[in-house]
């Protein structure tokens, strides 16, 4: 019984979903390269000139001796030993995949499903908070904590911040300031740095149009498996999910199989659809 409960959380049997998105909501890539600088310098002035154009207002922007500029959620920085680009919120949802590919390094990036619940949910975080106390293992209770921000009111922290991987909740209808959407639109960001952002912007950019439901995927499995069960469901269209532990070890025959099946084989079968496979046979060695 208590099995069957986990795996529906505290919100299942009190609302339904009547929309859910998936989306990137932040991404932080820098590069060394000269010819990459260039191509990011220039399409950052593009998306300047079109913020320009919808009343956005430049400002002079620094951190960590990059010297640049911020216009609307965009922010570009120049160092002597390389340039830095920063999108977050809707223009990371817009614009990222036009950036990412230049990027040498990605040091964070963010996934985010928003869910649209039918009913008001107004003690949604404390019920989660109920939750892990009566459920949720020792390490899931100490890991995760209830804090008050700024504009959004209170928002769940999963994990600690100074690690490489961490999830928030939090009621995004407050954040907006809608009346409407207040406790009925909630956000789950999981916010992925250093090695792991690196690992899952390249599997974002093979996802292709499984984009989306990749996002759900992973987003649902990392705060399930932290005893927080999302409030939306996991089941998508194709199934893909990021795998965002990048100390895995591949190890023996079976493992190896079972990573060839469940990886390599999904990406083989996208580039030989999208008519590369003459290129997939060279790039393994099979000719």
């Amino acid at each position: 019984m208590e099995n069957q409960k986990n795996r529906n959380g505290p919100i299942a049997e009190k609302a339904n979903i009547i929309s859910r998105h998936a989306g990137v909501d932040w991404l932080t890539i820098t590069t060394s390269d000269h010819t990459r600088r260039t191509s990011v310098l220039k399409r950052f002035l593009r998306l300047k000139e079109a913020f320009l154009l919808m009343g956005e207002l430049p400002k002079d922007w620094g951190m960590r001796g990059y010297r640049g500029i911020s216009i609307g959620s965009a922010r570009w920085g120049t160092r002597e030993d390389g340039d830095i680009l920063i999108l977050s919120g809707k223009d990371a949802l817009t614009f990222w995949r036009i950036f990412a590919p230049l990027g040498e390094n990605c040091s964070r990036i963010d996934l985010a499903v928003t869910v649209q619940l039918d009913t008001p949910q107004p003690n949604m975080l404390r019920e989660y908070c109920d939750w892990l106390r009566d459920y949720g293992s020792r390490t899931a209770r100490h890991t995760t904590s209830l804090e008050r921000v700024d504009g959004i009111g209170a928002s769940l922290y999963v994990n600690r911040r100074a690690s490489d991987q961490m999830g928030r909740v939090y009621d995004k209808g407050a954040e907006m300031k809608d009346a409407l959407m207040t406790h009925r639109l909630w956000r789950y960001e999981l916010e992925l740095k250093s090695k792991r952002a690196q690992k899952a912007l390249g599997q974002l950019l093979d996802a292709g149009d499984a984009l989306p439901s990749c996002i759900v995927q992973t987003v649902w499995q990392w705060f399930n498996d932290r005893d927080i069960p999302p409030a939306f469901d996991r089941r998508t269209r194709d199934g893909w999910e990021i795998r965002t532990d990048v100390s895995a070890q591949v190890t023996s025959s079976s493992q190896q199989l079972n990573w060839l099946s469940s990886q390599v084989k999904p990406t083989v079968a996208r580039l030989c659809k999208a008519g590369l496979e003459a290129e997939v046979i060279h790039a393994l060695g099979l000719d």
